[in-house]
Parts: structure tokens; sequence; C-alpha cells
């Protein structure tokens, strides 16, 4: 239980002025003070422009004025929002700001249990909700009424939600990496177009994060090399509290789907070199080089035909040749493979032959 300091003596004043019109000499103004006393109403001090004068003890009529004593009450601070944060107290007459809650936990993210604290405080005591993040990303202001203090308990709640802390429509976003790359994440700021990067390193094997956004941000998914860069957007439809789900798949990165591509060279005396053949400049890069023949290049026993597997994607096209440039074929992984396939070419005398 942490308590905030108070002073021991409370004096709540209010002055009245009284004019006689009908004083040919001058117009007199009295001032009247009043004390909070042992029943917890409001009487008149007594008078000190004189000491034989009389006190006449008077009530504070609250009907009439809105302003109460302050009372002792309790205070309870429950977070239902997905932020941690700091709760300050405000002096009011330094408004110097004290720390007297730190880092109350979010709820958790299925919703089953929400933390809370609790604090001895007075009426009137105004507290500041702020972020208990780096850079203070909200501020919050709670005021202790008098006429929100429960009865029965004697106590205030605050639960503080994230349509209290942001007034727009707050929502959760979730990335779920469901691709064979591992990526990162950065948010884009629609107006300066700068980058801050939110998610470092989110591994394959449908690895997720969660983070707290609006309708209208963007953000932009990309690998370590950047070779994929992938620009996804929250819907403005989206209302405060949804989940929206972003799911990377390999689908989404590269327009051709990954597969494994098998190479055999299945005739009886060609050595083979494949080459890739770069569909923008039409230039080639030898990627597999002296690919045996039959089963020579196995000194095991067993009946196995040489081969070499490689990863690409569907509508990527090779160029099996050999070393005297004899014959030239273009082999292409057609699109209609779906991810993780894998596409077989086996290269026989009969199709050299043929061609």
């Amino acid at each position: 239980m942490k308590y905030i300091p108070f002073l021991a003596s409370i004096i709540c004043c209010a002055t009245t002025a009284a004019a006689d019109e009908n004083d040919s000499h001058h117009h007199q103004q009295q001032q009247q003070q009043y004390c909070l006393v042992e029943d917890g109403q409001m009487s008149v001090c007594p008078s000190k422009s004189s000491s034989n004068s009389k006190t006449t003890n008077k009530t504070y009529d609250t009907t009439t004025t809105p302003t109460y004593p302050p009372r002792q009450v309790q205070v309870e601070f429950i977070n239902k929002s997905s932020q941690h944060f700091h709760i300050k107290f405000i002096d009011p007459e330094t408004l110097r700001e004290d720390f007297i809650i730190w880092d109350l936990e979010p709820k958790n993210i299925d919703n089953s249990n929400f933390f809370s604290e609790t604090i001895d405080s007075f009426t009137g005591h105004e507290f500041d909700v702020i972020s208990a993040a780096d850079q203070e990303e909200f501020r919050l202001r709670l005021v202790v009424d008098e006429e929100e203090v429960s009865t029965d308990s004697n106590k205030a709640v605050f639960t503080i939600t994230d349509k209290m802390i942001f007034p727009g429509n707050v929502v959760q976003v979730e990335f779920i990496n469901d691709c064979s790359h591992t990526f990162h994440v950065n948010f884009i700021d629609s107006e300066s177009s700068e980058e801050d990067m939110i998610i470092a390193n989110l591994q394959p094997a449908a690895a997720s994060e969660t983070v707290q956004s609006f309708p209208g941000h963007q953000f932009a998914v990309y690998d370590e090399d950047r070779t994929f860069r992938l620009r996804v957007l929250v819907g403005q439809g989206h209302e405060h509290g949804d989940h929206v789900s972003f799911r990377i798949t390999d689908d989404m990165i590269h327009p051709q789907k990954p597969v494994d591509v098998e190479f055999i060279n299945d005739t009886s005396s060609k050595q083979l070199h494949i080459n890739y053949l770069d569909p923008d400049s039409d230039n080639e890069e030898m990627i597999i080089h002296n690919l045996s023949p039959g089963k020579s290049c196995s000194d095991s026993n067993f009946d196995e035909i040489c081969s070499e597997t490689i990863h690409s994607f569907t509508g990527h096209d090779f160029v099996a040749y050999d070393e005297e440039r004899s014959f030239r074929i273009i082999l292409h992984v057609d699109e209609s493979h779906r991810s993780g396939d894998t596409v077989t070419f086996a290269i026989t005398d009969e199709i050299i032959a043929s061609l």
C-alpha cells in the first residue's frame, strides 16, 4: 500500500463580501473563513478582528456550493489496456510530480487477467497516467471526484483502457512468419515516409509477434539481405479492439512459388553442365558443373543415377548442355507447381537424340 503525503490540518477557505448601500460614510468588506470541524462539516472560523466578539457557527451549505471538503478514500487503478504505464501524484500547490506506482502491467493477451494497485488518497487529488516507454507516448489526467467515490467501499476505481489512452480505434496487429525467411517489420510514417523497426528477426515456422496500431497504418516486411520487401496496410474499416493478422508466406514474398529442382543425368556418357537463365538480361550463370552420367557418380554398389538438387522458383528457366556444346536443352519450371514441390528434370540419350 502506498500513501500520498497530506497536511494534517486542512483549512478550506471561502470569502464573502457584503456592502452596506445605506452607509453614508464607507463600504466595509467583511471576510469569513470556513473551517473543517470534527464532525466533517464546514463552519465559520473564529473572528480575528475582535477578541470580544462572539463566534457564531454556520453550517457550510453543500446544496448550493459544489465544493466538498477533502476526505480520505482509497483509489484503485486497474490496467485493462495493452500498455505498461506509471502513475504520478500531482501536488496541488507546487504541481510537483511524484511516482506512486511504477510499471503497472497490461492485461493478458487473452483478457483473462488484469493487474491493479490500490493506494490511500483524498478526494480532489489528481494523478497522471504516463507511458512506461522510453518516449512518453501518452499522458492521461485522472481526478478523484467526490461524486464518483463509492459510498459502500469508500473507494474510487479508475479502469484504464486503450480507448482512454488513445482516442482513435486501437487495433492489435499480428505478424505471423509462415515463410522460409527470417524477416524484420518497420512502421512507415505516413507524413515523413521515415521507417522505424518495430519487430526484428521474426523467425520462420509460424513464429508471431503482435503490436498495437491504428487503422491506416502501414508496415514494411523485409529480410536482412533485402531480397524482398512487402508493404502491408491496416484497413480503415477496422474498429477499436479488432485483431488484424498478416500471415507472411513465400507466395506473398515471391510471385513465383518456391520449389526444389532436381537435375538427373541419365545419359550413357555425357557430362552435363546446368546454367540458370536470367529472364531479364538473358545472361546465363552456371549452377552445376560436370554432372556425371549414369551411375559413375557413385562409388557404391547401389543402383544410383547421378543427380543434384537446388532451391528455385516456379517460372525459372535453366539450360542443360555438354562440354562440347553438341546440344542445348532449355528446362522450364512450370508455374502450375505448388510451394514446396520437387520438380525433376531427367536428361536421357533419347531426349538428346530427338533434338
